[in-house]
């Protein structure tokens, strides 16, 4: 009689072994299957709700001691790599579930009266420095069309004269500025603008921009937080889709147009910031809030000289 290379006994165990797996199968999310195995989905899937790393590590061992029954089954002619790379699996999905999520963002400090304030809380224009070849700023009805026009933009492009209020008022524009066209000037003006960057744009003031936005304090603090900043359950917060990022994505803007004239300790600062924004995955599920986020960064680092980056590295701002 031929020998066949699984028995009858081994087909069964492995069709009992596939039915629990298929079991814990059903509640994983689509995101986690997509690039897990069927093993890893199953392990995943015993993981959401409260209590959920409890609740995974029976139901994780259970079923492990199942499967690996079957592949250690010399009836079954299993490869020795199977076993390995299903350990493996269960020590990726075991670090998962010790995991937690940080949080960057205060949720009572996010909402749409801090990150729209209205125009009364706005500062006012500095029309005693709109002067000598700025005097065209000075009347309100038309200031925003210059700018618009690209008129400031190219007096600042030649002469580089722009007065220090004017653009720090500029700086306190764009985060609430809701028109695109006029925000997107008033940036390109701030890359005409090292002088001021390097000598107005301090530790302090990036500080205040992210906590502007709603930053938690946590999240900007200097040294390592005593505990993760989980405490608040994630269906109290608002869905991604109805977040609005155009205040984030200013802000990561504006490092990225100012980084080139940044004092060094001012780009540990922005990067230590970004570090931790980093760790908050909300922002890497919108496709241009990821992007501006990456050109921020490599445009801090970038900005440091050669000379300086030894300095830049093992500079104690990363001890948030």
């Amino acid at each position: 009689m031929p020998k066949h290379k699984f028995d009858f006994k081994a087909l069964m165990k492995h069709a009992e072994a596939d039915n629990r797996l298929e079991a814990h199968m059903t509640n994983a999310s689509d995101d986690d299957a997509e690039d897990t195995g069927p093993v890893e989905a199953a392990v995943f899937s015993v993981q959401d709700g409260n209590g959920a790393a409890q609740r995974a590590g029976a139901s994780l061992h259970d079923t492990m001691v199942d499967v690996m029954d079957v592949f250690s089954d010399p009836e079954g002619s299993q490869e020795e790599g199977n076993r390995e790379k299903l350990l493996r699996a269960v020590k990726r999905t075991e670090t998962t579930a010790q995991r937690k999520r940080f949080r960057f963002f205060d949720p009572q400090r996010s909402g749409q009266q801090q990150r729209n304030p209205s125009a009364s809380n706005r500062a006012p224009f500095p029309v005693t420095k709109a002067t000598a070849i700025w005097r065209f700023l000075a009347p309100a009805e038309t200031r925003s069309d210059f700018f618009e026009d690209g008129v400031v933009y190219q007096i600042q492009a030649r002469t580089r004269c722009l007065p220090d209020e004017i653009f720090l008022w500029i700086l306190d524009e764009i985060p609430t500025e809701k028109s695109k066209k006029l925000r997107d000037e008033y940036l390109r003006i701030l890359g005409k603008c090292p002088d001021q960057a390097r000598k107005l744009m301090d530790e302090d003031y990036i500080t205040r921009l992210f906590r502007y936005i709603g930053a938690s304090e946590e999240a900007l603090q200097r040294l390592p937080p005593e505990h993760d900043n989980t405490s608040m359950p994630e269906d109290e917060w608002p869905p991604t889709t109805q977040r609005d990022w155009t205040p984030l994505r200013a802000v990561l803007r504006i490092l990225s147009e100012t980084a080139k004239g940044m004092m060094q300790a001012c780009i540990s600062r922005s990067v230590a910031i970004l570090l931790r924004l980093g760790m908050d995955n909300l922002i890497h599920e919108d496709p241009e809030v990821k992007f501006d986020y990456h050109k921020a960064f490599l445009g801090l680092v970038r900005a440091v000289p050669p000379s300086s980056w030894d300095s830049f590295v093992s500079s104690r701002h990363y001890l948030m």
